[in-house]
């Protein structure tokens, strides 16, 4: 007899060769003195101790270890047919707390005093069988052993997607409302944007900006021509903090200056610039030393702005939608008064469109929307769903801030990469043939009628596909719940708001399936 750990559990792993067998079926009370009880057989005639190969238990999907000897060579004498739902044909390995709870359930003790019960454990014709290990097990201990930690994950592994679905490791089917956290704009693995990168692949995958290219050429004459009408120019960057700290380079350049004033709930990114231009939680402590010159001024307070605005400012940049912090919104006298404030002292306004653009609101951008009250920004910057998931990042500026760019003031090796262009040009194209803002704006109208169905909703906020759900009680439980109901979605800075950035083409059926596990 030998002894081990369930993983789970901490609890005594007996582990009884062949011949205890039938001590072990005619003493069930004495069984449950011991702590908990698995009955194995191995070839080999004595203990040799536990090895470094374990098993998982079926049913709980921890894992336990195994005794010396290859799985191959270990016997499950315990069919255990006496699942909550019975299957007389299974064979499986179970953990010791698993097999104990089951074990002493009333129903499993009414089964075998059946008097037709057989024990599955007797019959000597068993099949050597191997232990089945998930493979999300297998996937989540890799990533774990193997990558440096970062976000707390869900606890699926996404294996291929289409549309506003996802289907795990498991085969499970997954409603996303998250969109990957905003990238998935025109849908999991959009077939036009999947056949532009394969024909890309087959061209050349990579050149850098020390030579023109057709594709890159037809992506920026595309954005500028959706763009607000001041902007004239894009340079092409790798992400969302990538463009606004060119952004800022850009705005200081125009300037002459260095100070730049952000806001209270925004987030910008985690590289140097940007992290400390971000006033949002513990993320500029996480980013000391940071850059000095970064101000913060009050979301939505015009009073808060014009006490930090001067002749040393180069920029005010913001989200025009916080949407880590709840999807919190301004008025459009807001925007317009932040850009009176720059003309009055020659500042660059800044719209950190990362996740507010490429459509998400129902425009191509806020700047310059009824949303922002008409104010064009001098700077915008995109990501997120600019590429359907290839990483690309974009400013988009205006001719007063791109006269001021000189050649190698800015640079970037994988910047403006041809298969992310192809990946940028495909996005654009099936936003626009397929009419995903005039769906965004549809979306959000079904999804504000339906919420109101549901009592526990105290507000909406945001725009378009990217909304925040107001609960009158903390999100995360219902976050959790949907989760359970295999539905997507994400939490935020505010405890009581559920955050939504699906992707544009997202369904009202789809939003119907939502709103009915709520109201359950």
């Amino acid at each position: 007899m030998g002894v081990g750990i369930c993983d789970k559990h901490n609890y005594c792993t007996f582990i009884i060769s062949c011949e205890h067998i039938n001590n072990v079926v005619e003493k069930m009370d004495e069984i449950k003195n011991l702590d908990y009880v698995t009955v194995v057989e191995y070839k080999h005639t004595k203990f040799l101790g536990f090895s470094d190969k374990y098993a998982y238990c079926d049913k709980c999907a921890e894992k336990y270890w195994l005794p010396r000897g290859n799985i191959s060579q270990i016997r499950l004498l315990f069919s255990l047919p006496f699942r909550k739902k019975f299957t007389t044909e299974n064979e499986f390995y179970v953990c010791d707390q698993c097999f104990f709870e089951d074990l002493f359930d009333q129903t499993f003790i009414d089964y075998i005093n059946n008097p037709k019960f057989k024990y599955p454990f007797m019959n000597k014709t068993e099949k050597v069988i191997e232990a089945k290990v998930p493979k999300f097990q297998i996937i989540k201990e890799i990533e774990e052993s193997t990558q440096v930690a970062t976000y707390a994950k869900m606890n699926i592994s996404v294996e291929r997607g289409k549309g506003s679905w996802i289907w795990t490791s498991e085969g499970e089917k997954f409603l996303d409302l998250y969109g990957g956290h905003a990238v998935c704009g025109t849908g999991h693995s959009h077939p036009a944007v999947v056949e532009a990168i394969k024909e890309q692949a087959d061209k050349v995958l990579f050149y850098s900006n020390l030579v023109y290219s057709e594709i890159r050429a037809k992506v920026s004459e595309k954005l500028v021509s959706v763009a607000p009408d001041n902007i004239t120019k894009a340079f092409f960057c790798n992400s969302g903090t990538e463009a606004n700290e060119n952004a800022m380079r850009m705005a200081r350049f125009a300037t002459g200056r260095e100070k730049i004033i952000t806001f209270t709930g925004g987030f910008h990114g985690r590289s140097a610039d940007s992290i400390s231009a971000t006033f949002l939680g513990k993320y500029r402590e996480i980013g000391k030393p940071n850059v000095p010159g970064h101000v913060c001024a009050e979301f939505g307070n015009l009073d808060s702005v014009r006490e930090l605005a001067d002749d040393q400012t180069a920029a005010i940049m913001l989200e025009p939608i916080q949407s880590m912090f709840g999807c919190r919104e301004a008025t459009p006298e807001f925007f317009q008064g932040l850009r009176q404030i720059c003309d009055e002292h020659g500042i660059i306004l800044i719209f950190d469109e990362v996740q507010t653009g490429v459509g998400r609101t129902g425009n191509w951008f806020f700047s310059g929307s009824e949303n922002a009250g008409g104010v064009q920004a001098d700077v915008i910057t995109l990501a997120k769903s600019l590429g359907s998931g290839i990483p690309v990042g974009a400013c988009l500026v205006n001719e007063k801030v791109s006269k001021n760019i000189k050649t190698n003031d800015l640079g970037t090796t994988f910047g403006g990469g041809m298969l992310a262009m192809a990946a940028v040009l495909a996005t654009l194209e099936a936003i626009e043939n397929e009419d995903m803002i005039a769906n965004a704006k549809r979306i959000e109208n079904h999804l504000r009628e339906r919420l109101k169905e549901v009592e526990e909703v105290v507000a909406v906020h945001g725009k378009g596909c990217l909304i925040g759900i107001e609960f009158s009680s903390p999100a995360k439980d219902y976050h959790a719940k949907l989760l359970e109901h295999q539905i997507i979605t994400g939490t935020s800075s505010v405890p009581n708001v559920l955050r939504l950035l699906p992707p544009l083409c997202v369904k009202e059926e789809e939003i119907d399936l939502l709103v009915e596990v709520l109201k359950s």
